[in-house]
This record gives C-alpha cells, structure tokens and sequence, in this order.
C-alpha cells in the first residue's frame, strides 16, 4: 500500500470519528457529510504545507474517493458500474478479488480495509431490511434494485467480514444464447424449447456456478405465455417477465421497531404457491425441507422447475430424495422416489470449466450443458432410479449429441404439443428446426 494510499484510509477514519461524534448520519444528512468530507481533507492539506505530512497531490480525487466511501460503494463503485460485466466480487477481510464477464479472477486495485467494506455491505443489507451483527452472524438479501444476489457472514462464525456479491449481468437469456456462448447444441435448444413449451417438469443440477439460474431464465423464457408460474427462491435470482404470474422469496425473522416479523422460509412459500393453482411452480436452489412439499405439486398436476447441487444427472433425483426425506412427515422413501419419477420428465445437467485463452496467460470459465435425461415414468428399479440420456457430452467441452433415444410416452407428449406449429419432436432432435421455439 502507497503512502497516499494509507494517507486516505487515514483521512477516512478521520471523517467516520468525527460523523459518530456529532450524530451525523450519511443517509438522511448527504451535504453535511460532504461539508465534513471537505473540512477533513482541507485541514490534512493546510498541515501537510507546514511539514506535518505529505501534501495531496490531487485534492479533488481524495475527496471524490472519502465522498464515495460514506455515499456510495466506495471502492466498489468502479466494478458496480453499468457495464463493468462483473460476475461475482468475493471481500474476506479487507481483500476483494472478483470474476470479470468472461470468468476471470481478478484482484482490486483500490486501497481499502475491512471497515470501509464492512459499513458498505452493511449498508447494501439495510437497504433491504436486513443487517448483520452478532445475533444473526449469517444473511442473505437480494440487493442493488434487485440487480445481485448478496451473502455475508461475520465473526463469530468466521475469522473475518466475509461476503460474496453475485451480480445479474445477463438480464435477456434465452435457449438461443445458451447456443452462442456454447452451453447448448442447436438441436438441444430446440428439444427444450418444445419440452418448456409443453410444460414438462424439469431438475437443473450441477456444481455452484455451473449456469443453473441463467439456463433456468433461458427455459421460463421459452413457457407458454397462458401458463400461470409462480416461482420460489430464498433470494430471488430470476428475472424473467412473468404474463401470468409472480415472484416470491423468503424473509428471515426480523424486528420493525416493537414489532418481531416472523420468518416466512421456502417451505412456506411453496405451500402459499400451490394455494393459487399455478401450472408451473419455479424453485431456485432446494436444499432442505421444502423438497417434500414438491411432492404435494407432483400429487397435484403441477409441472415444477427446480434447481440442486448434484455431481450427475441421475445423483440429481436421488439427491431430492435425500433432501425430502429430511422433513420427517414419515412418507415411506419408495412413495417419494415414485412421486418425483413423476413429477420430473427431464434431467438437465450442467458444469463448468476454465479454459486457457490461446496467446493470453489467463482463463476464462465456460457452462456447458453435461446431460439431458429422461425419467421414464417407470423410471425406478428395485432402489435404483433409471433414467434415458437423450444428449450427452462425453466431456467438457466435446459436442453434446443425440443419443438416438427418446421415451415414447416423452415423444407422444411432445408431438401433441408440437402438432400447431407443423413441428415434429423428431425434427428437433436432429436439428431440422431452423428457429427455435419459444
């Protein structure tokens, strides 16, 4: 860290002693804290020429920088900026490093410490409703006008002030751009198109970051205009406009002056969901309880499109087992397992991967679609699950391809749906279809 570097942080120590002693507060009183921002750096300024320090060489930068940090996003503002195409910034401590659009790690330029960046992200939480302290160590919001997804976490349960900032810089994914960027082959575009379009239920897994979110706005994108969709997430993350229907995310417990908000969990909200008929219930990310109540939707007709961390198409289904059966309603495990070979026509599995860039000593991370799945309607054996690859890659980066296979009962489906637009399910899986569906 450069002398003027440690000479700002200093300066905004300064300024955040003396905005706690005279009850300034930055949000409700701007111009005074600009008035003392100025007074602070004037002060450094008029001593550093009598030989008590080291004049500042641009006044006016410092000034913008200390007015930034108790305003604005301080030295976050440079990557939040409209067309940065940040994917994700990640703080420990007064370290930030982030992703850039094409996935590659980066480290921040801009001096800073833990405090600055911790009364920044504090104030991202409260914008929102929600804070961080040592009652509740752990939080998740949905921040920026609903442009990112933020996690924080805080001693006691970790060493430092930890978060990551996820960013939405794609707002338009569609099945067509999962083609151009390489996540889909044409052919397995226009098959999910017309899956989508036929309201099938689909699982999304893979790893974190595999694409999951992004493939799942790809599909709601391509869903009939007339279904109603209701969607479900702890944070929201999807985007796309609904015709007919509404977004919803969980609220943690929290207190509004005498009053204490109980918390309203994914649990929750699906059952509110399935209160107002949807045909298509959107779950973001299952990972506890709320997997059981996708088997009152499979009871109930409703197609539902859900996303889970799993290594493999197949350890997908078992996976929501798994989790379902942490609610302890005492549902036999067979009765689950043949509720979600119901509930679930596709499996649809993604990853991701850092490839080297030719001439460049950097990587760039790319989503690719692993595996497309069908699970027959029979799709259990004994206690093993048996699912049909429709598309497959035989690894990163080789080309996802028809197997040859398609269940009949997935194919009668999909003709039927297809019949209007003078479309076969055949011509889709081998690529005849000139323009994709939906």
């Amino acid at each position: 860290m450069t002398a003027i570097e440690t000479t700002s942080i200093d300066l905004r120590h300064e300024v955040q002693r003396r905005l706690q002693a005279s009850g300034i507060e930055p949000d409700v009183q701007p111009d005074q804290v600009r008035a003392l921002v100025r007074e602070v750096v004037g002060e450094y300024q008029t001593n550093a020429r009598t030989g008590a320090g080291r004049p500042l060489a641009d006044v006016g930068e410092v000034t913008a920088r200390l007015e930034r940090s108790f305003l604005g996003y301080g030295p976050l503002a440079r990557l939040l900026a409209p067309g940065a195409g940040i994917e994700e910034i990640y703080g420990v401590g007064n370290d930030v490093t982030y992703l850039d659009r094409h996935g590659r790690l980066r480290s921040l330029d801009e001096a800073t410490d833990e405090e600055e960046l911790r009364t920044i992200i504090s104030r991202m939480l409260l914008e929102t409703g929600r804070s961080i302290d040592a009652a509740r160590p752990i939080g998740d919001a949905q921040v920026l006008s609903g442009k990112g997804r933020l996690s924080v976490s805080a001693p006691p349960v970790t060493d430092s002030f930890t978060w990551t900032l996820r960013l939405y810089t794609q707002s338009h994914e569609t099945l067509d751009t999962l083609v151009a960027n390489g996540t889909l082959s044409p052919p397995a575009a226009g098959f999910l198109a017309g899956c989508a379009s036929a309201n099938l239920g689909a699982l999304l897994s893979g790893p974190p970051g595999a694409g999951k979110t992004t493939f799942a706005n790809a599909w709601l994108r391509a869903v009939a205009p007339t279904l109603r969709v209701i969607s479900c997430e702890e944070t929201r993350e999807l985007s796309v406009p609904l015709n007919n229907g509404i977004y919803l995310q969980t609220r943690p417990t929290v207190s509004a002056g005498a009053d204490r908000l109980a918390e309203v969990n994914l649990r929750d909200l699906i059952l509110h969901s399935l209160r107002q008929r949807p045909d298509l219930l959107v779950v973001g990310e299952v990972r506890g309880r709320e997997a059981y109540e996708l088997t009152r939707a499979g009871n109930a007709g409703t197609a539902v499109l859900a996303t889970i961390h799993a290594n493999s198409a197949k350890d997908a289904l078992q996976a929501l087992v798994t989790t379902a059966l942490m609610a302890g309603e005492n549902v036999p495990v067979g009765v689950v397992r043949a509720v979600f070979s119901r509930t679930f026509q596709l499996l649809i599995h993604l990853d991701r991967h850092a490839q080297t860039v030719p001439g460049a000593d950097e990587q760039r991370v790319r989503h690719q679609v692993m595996e497309i799945a069908a699970v027959p309607p029979q799709g259990l054996e004994g206690s093993d699950w048996t699912v049909e690859p429709i598309f497959i890659r035989d690894g990163l980066d080789a080309p996802l391809v028809w197997t040859g296979v398609l269940p009949d009962e997935l194919r009668v489906r999909l003709d039927r749906s297809l019949q209007a637009s003078g479309v076969t399910c055949q011509d889709l899986l081998e690529g005849r279809c000139g323009v994709l569906l939906g």
